[in-house]
């Protein structure tokens, strides 16, 4: 993240302090690595898509967020051409890692949590995780279900348990938890086969 900011800042990718905070974030990857292996352990590293800083060596990562936008999730549907796009970017460079889909969530009203939680009824809110679940699947992306916790905006009306603003898929408001249980079931008998 902190290399997307300088890169921002700076709009140069050969900028020291672009390649700096690269390098830097990559030695705390390596880090981490070596903490795991030191205690017996293997330590997942993801981090949301990185910038592509040419002549750099790719960070080691297990997986990459990228998030559903509040428009896509306004249309009930995801962007297919703007999806396979981030999905060709990020094999070009990352052969082995999984990237994750998440509803990404935040303080204001419109994250692409708040928007879901908000704007969706249940019944729509159910269908867009099946639907999305589906659809991403088959250009290689896992979706985070949305099981429990996210904060849904500092201005959300429809409230978990009808007093708190963070989601939660057993709240009655919301009533997703079935068709994230479905969508598994559906993956896990496909995987099967």
């Amino acid at each position: 993240m902190q290399t997307r900011i300088m890169l921002k800042l700076t709009g140069d990718e050969n900028h020291p302090a672009v390649k700096e905070s690269y390098k830097a974030a990559i030695n705390i990857i390596k880090a981490i690595r070596e903490l795991g292996r030191s205690r017996g352990k293997y330590i997942y590293v993801g981090t949301w898509k990185p910038p592509v800083i040419e002549g750099e060596e790719s960070p080691p990562l297990d997986f990459i967020t990228i998030s559903i936008s509040s428009e896509e999730v306004i249309k009930k549907d995801i962007d297919k051409e703007r999806w396979a796009e981030l999905v060709k970017s990020v094999r070009g460079r990352f052969s082995n890692v999984s990237i994750l889909a998440v509803l990404d969530w935040g303080v204001t009203d419109t994250s692409p949590l708040a928007v879901f939680s908000q704007k969706l009824s249940t019944e729509e809110q159910s269908e867009f995780i099946l639907k999305v679940d589906k659809e991403l699947r088959e250009l290689g992306v896992l979706l985070v279900y949305p099981v429990h916790g996210g904060f849904i905006g500092l201005n959300a009306k429809k409230l978990a348990y009808g007093k708190y603003k963070f989601y939660d898929a057993l709240a009655p408001e919301f009533s997703t938890y079935k068709a994230i249980l479905k969508a598994i079931k559906e993956h896990t008998e496909r995987d099967r086969i």
